[in-house]
């Protein structure tokens, strides 16, 4: 990533969990359907958005999805509003309690 000119100052590895992994299976009538395993974003804080509070602060945009739990998107939203900064999430996977489920 750093030779692609990506900063990784905030990039962090955890021991005890495994880095996440998806797969997308296209069909033929181009319908995708992606299959996700969880890993070590979901154990991202909002104690962790915030040691990257001045990044969040200083970046132009600020993009999340809900595959990091919702208090953490919610800190770095909290974060960007304190400035000119367009924020924006991306609403996948879509979050749905049990109580919708069939």
């Amino acid at each position: 990533m750093r030779q692609e000119g990506v900063k990784v100052a905030h990039v962090s590895a955890t021991p005890d969990r495994p880095t996440g992994v998806a797969g997308i299976v296209v069909d033929a009538a181009a319908q995708n359907c992606i299959l996700s395993g969880a890993g070590r974003q979901c154990a991202l804080s909002p104690e962790d958005v915030r040691a990257a509070g001045a990044a969040i602060r200083s970046a132009d945009v600020v993009v999340a999805q809900l595959e990091v739990p919702l208090d953490a998107v919610a800190e770095a939203f909290a974060l960007a509003a304190h400035g000119p900064i367009t924020s924006s999430t991306l609403p996948r996977p879509v979050i749905c309690p049990t109580s919708c489920w069939r």
